[in-house]
């Protein structure tokens, strides 16, 4: 979602660049990630004082642990919207018994 430009560090240069698209760089060393040192470029829409991310709504949470965030809350939330949707399908989808006869009727056309 949109984030303010206040929480991002160095955020009086982001308030300076014009609003459009951009490449945000995210560094972490290994400390910050678990041994592996990460550099992600992440394209972006800037704001007057905000900035988004283009990312997939479905890969929003891979990212998010790649960059060493939290993710439990949005993790369970996904798992309620899958229930849901699955819950969903198989209430629209109804299966067939292999023993149960199809019926046909066939109509003439009185012409």
């Amino acid at each position: 979602d949109n984030m303010a430009l206040d929480l991002f560090t160095g955020s009086e240069r982001l308030k300076e660049l014009n609003s459009g698209c951009c490449v945000l760089v995210i560094k972490r060393d290994a400390q910050q990630t678990n041994g592996f040192p990460l550099t992600l470029p992440i394209c972006c829409w800037k704001g007057k004082t905000s900035m988004r991310a283009y990312i997939a709504k479905n890969e929003r949470i891979h990212f998010l642990r790649l960059c060493g965030a939290d993710v439990t809350e949005t993790d369970a939330v996904r798992s309620t919207e899958r229930e849901r949707h699955k819950v969903k399908n198989e209430a629209n989808n109804e299966v067939l018994d292999e023993n149960q006869p199809i019926i046909t009727e066939t109509i003439e056309s009185q012409t």
